[in-house]
């Protein structure tokens, strides 16, 4: 099978440069081979310490400093908000930050487009009707969002969430008013594309957006946002900085810390609703404990960190643009996954597959053995994934049993000879010299990823990868590493 792990790769396109036919930020590409499909892409080292020390750098300016407001969600956090300077710098001081902030009265007052962008002129300039219209008759919840690429969708070929992604509607209904649609019928609609497919003058309407793409603007995507009140999107997170400006209407955006993973039960990295929840955060019980509300706008402006779950509701008829830009952090999970895999010796007979099973158990056990964020429970990280990912795609029997039994997958080590000494050490500190460098608040997801990442490239497939992990606890371990038992354990 072959097995993508791309990352999405952003870019900025200003006016006048030519579009690729691609108008989903993001949409992951392979290059033809497997090792490839499980890499992120060509990246630069030097670049991405460079950039990593830059941001450790950087002072705190006296302007734009914190005021903390209460949150709207009881138990969650309070969230940040900043006075905007003109004319000040504020993005490198906001990815230092590292958590959410608002804005108020922003930049986002000074555009044209926060006095032009009425539903006529809108029509005026893009047309009567948009295409690559989202549209839901029966539900305004739109999601979990599926992509067919991802390595185990052949086992789950049917999308969870049913809407319409490529409807055609007009301005005038994309942006009605006093339908209620919050509570009220259908259909829900929205538009979501990159701003570059409507020319110079839409982005002479956000100027200035410079500082919205500051922190990788060579890796960055503007986007608009349109869409009819009641439009809900799905508990998920993505891998970039956020910058999220609010021009006209009403936005609530309910945020989670990554570090809280375990309360919105992420999807498998290999999954086609990778990154989305299988719990949503519109539960009341995540809300009470650690969730915050934070509600946009005309003229605020939003920084969302990488990684931070959020569930977004249109209170309000609404026009957004945002801009995402690429992290360090991204930069370095693929750093993670573009090492070469140690060598796993060539097997024959029976134990052949078996074999693949322990070499992908013990190649993850030993880089988290040594890796600074997993280094003091290996197997507990590992025992944990499958808990907060796998178990309910385990527990509905939706992935299938691997071929080999658990005593052969253990006791290979005693049986072969050559897999005795697959060698992991150089291996390990390579990956681990890049997972070190991520933030604690989001290593946890990353080396979750990695450890799907690397699995499935060991399995040489994706679909045996969470019932491998699961039996990560039934070898025996020694500092995390698996060391079967002088003896064979029994086969039960």
């Amino acid at each position: 099978m072959m097995v993508q792990l791309c990352a999405m790769k952003l870019r900025h396109r200003g006016p006048g440069s030519r579009p690729d036919g691609d108008s989903k930020a993001g949409a992951p590409k392979g290059d033809g081979t497997e090792q490839r499909w499980l890499r992120w892409g060509a990246l630069s080292m030097a670049g991405i310490i460079a950039l990593f020390l830059s941001l450790l750098l950087l002072r705190t300016n006296q302007t734009n400093r914190p005021e903390t407001v209460l949150p709207m969600l009881a138990g969650g956090p309070s969230v940040a908000v900043w006075q905007w300077t003109p004319d000040r710098p504020f993005a490198d001081k906001a990815v230092e930050y590292g958590r959410p902030i608002v804005f108020k009265n922003s930049v986002v007052t000074t555009w044209p487009a926060a006095s032009r962008w009425s539903t006529k002129y809108l029509a005026h300039k893009m047309g009567p009707t948009l295409a690559n219209v989202y549209q839901n008759n029966k539900s305004r919840h739109f999601g979990p969002y599926y992509d067919p690429g991802r390595p185990l969708a052949p086992l789950f070929p049917t999308p969870p969430g049913v809407y319409n992604d490529n409807a055609t509607a007009p301005i005038t209904k994309l942006l009605r008013v006093g339908t209620a649609t919050v509570d009220g019928e259908g259909p829900w609609t929205y538009y979501s594309g990159e701003l570059d497919r409507f020319g110079e003058w839409a982005f002479r309407d956000v100027e200035p957006y410079a500082e919205l793409i500051r922190p990788m603007p060579e890796r960055s995507s503007i986007n608009l946002w349109i869409g009819t009140d009641g439009v809900t999107a799905h508990c998920h997170y993505d891998g970039y900085h956020n910058f999220y400006a609010q021009i006209r209407g009403r936005k609530r955006f309910t945020v989670l810390d990554p570090s809280q993973s375990k309360l919105v039960r992420p999807y498998p990295f290999l999954h086609p609703c990778h990154a989305q929840c299988q719990v949503n955060l519109s539960d009341p019980a995540i809300g009470a404990v650690a969730a915050t509300a934070i509600e946009l706008g005309p003229g605020d402006l939003m920084y969302l960190p990488p990684l931070y779950f959020h569930h977004v509701v249109s209170q309000e008829s609404s026009v957004s643009i945002n801009a995402w830009t690429d992290s360090t952090q991204t930069e370095l999970a693929g750093a993670m996954l573009a090492h070469d895999l140690p060598q796993i010796p060539a097997i024959s007979g029976h134990i052949a597959e078996a074999v693949k099973g322990w070499a992908a158990i013990y190649i993850v056990l030993s880089v988290l053995a040594r890796c600074k964020h997993t280094r003091h429970d290996p197997v507990g990280f590992v025992s944990d994934l499958v808990e907060h990912r796998y178990a309910r795609l385990l527990a509905d029997n939706a992935l299938p049993d691997p071929p080999w039994s658990r005593a052969a997958m253990c006791n290979a080590p005693l049986q072969t000879a050559g897999v005795q000494a697959l060698d992991v050490t150089d291996y390990s500190k390579m990956v681990c010299r890049h997972a070190d460098l991520l933030p604690s608040s989001t290593a946890t997801l990353w080396l979750g990823n990695y450890v799907e990442g690397a699995a499935a490239l060991a399995l040489q497939g994706a679909e045996y990868v969470g019932p491998v992990l699961a039996r990560v606890s039934q070898c025996d371990c020694d500092k995390g590493v698996p060391q079967c038992r002088k003896n064979p354990i029994p086969d039960r």
